[in-house]
C-alpha cells in the first residue's frame, strides 16, 4: 500500500489517496532508528485500512490501464510486424488479469498462469507473451503504482535449440528440374542469392542491375504490407551468379512488362506471406520428390552452407551477401556444415615455414622430418 524512500536526505513516503499516487514528506532525517518508526506507523496504517478503521479512497489503476500505456508508448517505436506480435499477445493476457488491480497481482497469480499457457504453447510463444507482460508490469513500476516488478521472479525453460537442415547441392537441382517455370524461378533466386522470403517476395525489377550484375535488397513484405529490410545491414547488394541469370531472364517475360514486383501471384498481385506458397506449392512439391519437409527458409542456409564449402569467397563476403554485420554468426550457425575446412587439409603446411626441424639429443643431432 505504501513504501519509505529517501529524498535530500529526508525520508518520504509514496500511497494511494483518492485513486492517485502521492509522495508525502516526513519531515525526519533518513536514519535507521527514523525508517523503523516510519515502517511501524505504515504497518499499523495498513492494519487500520485493512481492518475497516480507516478507509481511504485507493482507486489504483488496473492491469488494463496499464496494458493500453504499453501498447501506446510502442505504437511509436516498433515496427508494424512487431507492433502486431504485441496486439495478439496483449489480447489474452488481457483476458486473464484484465480489470484486476495491478497492485495486487502477485508474482504467484503470474507463474501459474505461465505454468498453464506452457502446457499447450511452445517456449518461444510464451517467451513473447512474457516480454509483454514485463513491459506492462514496467510501466506501472514508472508510475510507481507498484514498488517491484513481479516479472523478475519468473523463469522459463530452456529451449531446445532447432538444428538447421539445408539442402543439398542434387537436393536443390531436383528441385528445380521438377517444378513449374514461376516456382521454379523463384526458388532459384532463394537458392543463388540466400535472400530471406520476404527479400524475395518484395523484390522489383528496378532493384536488378543486369549491367552489374548486381540485386540491391531494400526492402521485404509481409502480412502488413511492404517494409525496409530486417536490419540496417540487411540493405545491401548481392551478385548475380551465371547460373542465376537464365531463371530472371525466363521470370522477366512473366512479369517484367506487367509488373513492377519480380513474383506476383496468379492475379497478378505482389504477395504478403509466403503462406499460400508453402501450402499450394512448396509442400506438394517436397512431398513429390520424397524429401524431409524443411522450410522455405531453409534454402537461405542452403545457400549460405554450400557457399563456404565451395572455398571461392571469403567468410565475410558471404556475410554482407547474407546481410550480417561479422562473421561470427556465419561460423556459430554454419561451422558444423563447413566440410572444405573440416576434410581439405593440406599436412604439408608447415606454419614457420621451416620445412625440416632438428631434435638435439643428448647423444647426437637427428633429422626430423617436419
Amino acid at each position: 500500500m505504501a513504501s519509505i524512500f529517501p529524498k535530500r536526505g529526508k525520508l518520504w513516503i509514496s500511497l494511494y489517496l483518492n485513486g492517485k499516487r502521492v509522495q508525502k514528506p516526513t519531515g525526519l532525517e533518513d536514519t535507521p532508528k527514523n525508517r523503523r518508526r516510519v515502517e511501524k506507523d505504515l504497518e499499523d496504517l495498513e492494519y487500520q485500512v485493512k481492518s475497516g478503521r480507516i478507509k481511504l479512497d485507493q482507486k489504483s489503476k488496473s492491469f488494463s490501464y496499464y496494458a493500453k500505456v504499453f501498447i501506446e508508448n510502442k505504437t511509436q517505436t516498433l515496427k508494424p510486424t512487431t507492433l502486431a506480435k504485441y496486439h495478439s499477445a496483449l489480447s489474452y493476457i488481457v483476458e486473464t488479469f484484465g480489470e484486476s488491480d495491478i497492485t495486487n497481482i502477485k508474482v504467484s497469480d503470474v507463474r501459474k498462469w505461465v505454468n498453464t499457457l506452457l502446457k499447450t504453447l511452445k517456449v518461444k510463444t510464451v517467451e513473447n507473451y512474457i516480454i509483454v507482460l514485463n513491459g506492462i508490469f514496467h510501466e506501472a513500476l514508472y508510475d510507481e503504482a507498484i514498488d517491484k516488478n513481479p516479472m523478475i521472479h519468473i523463469k522459463l525453460p530452456s529451449r531446445e535449440k532447432v538444428d538447421i537442415e539445408p539442402f543439398s547441392q542434387d537436393e536443390v537441382g531436383l528441385m528445380l528440374k521438377n517444378t513449374n517455370s514461376d516456382f521454379q524461378n523463384m526458388i532459384a533466386v532463394l537458392a543463388y542469392t540466400g535472400v530471406r522470403v520476404g527479400e524475395c517476395l518484395g523484390l522489383k525489377w528496378d532493384d536488378i542491375n543486369w549491367n552489374s550484375r548486381e540485386i540491391y535488397i531494400q526492402r521485404t513484405r509481409n502480412a502488413k504490407g511492404e517494409m525496409k529490410p530486417k536490419t540496417k545491414e540487411s540493405v545491401r547488394l548481392i551478385p548475380i551468379f551465371a547460373s542465376l541469370i537464365p531463371f530472371l531472364q525466363n521470370q522477366y517475360t512473366k512479369t517484367g512488362m506487367r509488373s513492377e514486383y519480380v513474383f506476383v501471384t496468379q492475379f497478378g498481385e505482389p504477395y504478403f506471406t509466403s503462406n499460400k506458397i508453402m501450402i499450394y506449392k512448396w509442400t506438394p512439391l517436397l512431398k513429390s520428390l520424397g524429401l524431409k519437409h524443411r522450410r522455405l527458409y531453409d534454402l537461405r542456409h542452403t545457400f549460405a552452407t554450400n557457399m563456404l564449402n565451395s572455398g571461392n569467397f571469403t567468410a565475410m563476403q558471404i556475410a554482407k551477401w547474407l546481410g550480417h554485420t561479422n562473421t561470427q554468426m556465419l561460423f556459430t550457425k554454419y561451422a558444423r556444415y563447413i566440410k572444405s575446412e573440416q576434410y581439405q587439409i593440406n599436412k604439408d603446411f608447415d606454419l614457420y615455414g621451416n620445412h625440416v626441424a632438428t631434435a638435439k639429443t643428448d647423444d647426437s643431432t637427428k633429422s626430423v622430418i617436419a
